[in-house]
């Protein structure tokens, strides 16, 4: 008989020392002392540990030792649905599936069947390729001294995944109409294989694993009713109230008041035009986000499919509005920048006026910021002249040391 079929010499022996410790159990607790099953039981703990030590040392023969998967395809996609709120950690996972089980599963058809979006997976994971690949010039330029690992960018570039969202704008909608993240993951059980990836890189399929009960049995006494009393509210103390009242304005209507008022709503006009700039370029990246929707979709359509060569022409038009709203992102950020500063800087010289008049009994602090927010936000320095403009703000300190731009070779 093959080796293979039938019990191992291990698993015999293991049976063997079974038998042995019962037969010795027997005779020590029927006994056959003066004392009788009284004089058998006193001895009995010293033989059981004993046996059980011989018996561990025959288990762990005949148990063969099972390595630990490298990956499992539910257990990888469990983790990825249920990182939906941290778009590096769920584009990190979802390149991962693909990478290690791409070559033995179908995974675009699996996303489909699942509810997941092809067409929108498939541009987040473009923009994320992306931002990879401008952490690996900037991590190129920090290793030569010419720049720092600060802000999202430099976050990923130093391997930390948290600073995505603000790099990608947090994640879209992804599940197709009637579909949604709490289905997908119920689902997963059932549609996605139960495949192991070893380390030598060998596929392993499974069966369905048994779920658990997704509700607990229903209590046999009615639970005692929670205490929803609200604290007592605090007192108002004197301080309180001379806190709040430290700027309130003494004289509103006073001449004084009024030219102060009148210098700041002049400065603030000012701001109309960069403002009226910024929302409009904010909305052309909505209007390019639905029309990049409408084109995946158009591609994705199971009947009526558009011809070839149309949807080649979707597809440059798709990379065409990708990379401009790419460019429109970056810009608006350095321009909100601008303005949010620009306006805090209106609005101390405003409170200051007040200080100065004796209008107000609190000075107010100038605004302050840091060289190494400006260089992120300006996007590493690219937008030079937005950048110049924010270090020129009158009444804004700026910290640190300014680093160097960071070339992008655009």
């Amino acid at each position: 008989m093959s080796k293979d079929c039938g019990p191992s010499k291990d698993a015999l022996n293991l049976d063997k020392e079974i038998g042995g410790a019962m037969d010795t159990v027997k005779d020590s607790f029927i006994g056959s002392a003066a004392g009788g099953i009284a004089d058998g039981i006193s001895g009995l703990k010293s033989s059981l540990e004993g046996l059980t030590d011989g018996i561990k040392s025959k288990v762990e023969a005949a148990v063969p030792d099972i390595p630990k998967p490298k990956a499992n395809l539910q257990e990888e996609m469990t983790a990825m649905m249920s990182s939906m709120d941290n778009p590096g950690e769920f584009l990190s996972k979802m390149k991962g599936i693909k990478e290690n089980f791409g070559s033995n599963v179908n995974i675009d058809d699996m996303f489909d069947k699942l509810g997941l979006d092809k067409g929108k997976l498939e541009g987040l994971s473009q923009n994320y390729d992306r931002a990879l690949g401008d952490a690996k010039v900037l991590a190129r330029q920090a290793a030569e001294g010419k720049s720092s690992l600060t802000g999202d960018l430099g976050k990923l570039a130093g391997g930390d995944l948290s600073g995505v969202k603000n790099l990608l704008g947090g994640i879209p909608e992804i599940t197709k109409p009637g579909f949604d993240t709490k289905k997908i993951l119920d689902d997963i059980c059932t549609s996605v294989p139960n495949t192991d990836l070893s380390e030598d890189g060998e596929f392993t399929k499974k069966g369905i694993p048994v779920k658990e009960p997704a509700e607990d049995a229903e209590p046999t006494e009615k639970p005692s009713e929670a205490n929803n009393t609200s604290p007592p509210e605090k007192d108002q103390q004197p301080s309180d109230n001379l806190e709040n009242s430290r700027n309130v304005i003494l004289n509103p209507d006073g001449d004084k008041a009024k030219e102060i008022e009148k210098i700041y709503s002049e400065e603030l006009q000012t701001l109309r035009p960069l403002l009226a700039e910024t929302l409009a370029e904010q909305s052309k990246i909505f209007s390019n986000r639905d029309y990049i929707f409408r084109l995946q979709n158009e591609n994705n359509r199971r009947f009526r499919k558009p011809s070839k060569s149309k949807r080649e022409q979707n597809i440059e038009n798709i990379k065409r509005t990708k990379e401009e709203n790419r460019i429109l992102i970056r810009k608006t950020t350095a321009q909100s920048t601008l303005i949010e500063l620009k306006f805090k800087t209106i609005e101390y010289r405003k409170s200051k006026a007040y200080f100065d008049a004796g209008l107000i009994s609190q000075e107010p602090k100038k605004v302050t910021t840091t060289f190494e927010f400006i260089h992120e936000r300006t996007h590493f320095g690219n937008y030079s002249s937005i950048q110049n403009q924010i270090e020129a703000l009158p009444d804004l300190v700026i910290t640190g040391e300014k680093p160097e731009p960071v070339s992008f070779g655009w």
